[in-house]
């Protein structure tokens, strides 16, 4: 059975246009299942979304957001997310505007087979 624990993305500001760090992507081959938990210990304002991308290569300018799992930055969305459908390689970003507010947010996932 494979399982993979990570800190996806530490205790950070995640402000407007924000995308992770190339050496901080997990590559989470081994894995059919995720299961992620998002939390805001402060949040923000505007349409921001933080969201988890993917790419089969993990090369530059191959990931795209994986369909239906985004937390809003105003700290709203349920915290906990399971991804069934994903490439090989994961990273977080922000997709849409921050108007207001610093929300800092933290990511753990839990990959299993």
């Amino acid at each position: 059975m494979s399982f993979l624990s990570v800190r996806q993305l530490t205790l950070q500001e995640v402000k407007q246009g924000f995308v992770q760090r190339d050496e901080d992507i997990t590559d989470f081959g081994s894995c059919s299942t995720l299961y992620c938990d998002a939390r805001f210990l402060a949040v923000g304002t505007g349409t921001g979304k933080l969201v988890l991308q993917h790419s089969a290569s993990g090369e530059v300018g191959t990931f795209f957001d994986i369909a239906n799992v985004g937390w809003d930055i105003d700290g709203t969305t349920d915290r906990f997310a399971v991804v069934t459908q994903f490439l090989r390689f994961v990273r977080v970003a922000v997709d849409g505007t921050v108007s207001s507010g610093t929300p800092m947010a933290q990511l753990d996932i839990i990959g299993r087979d």
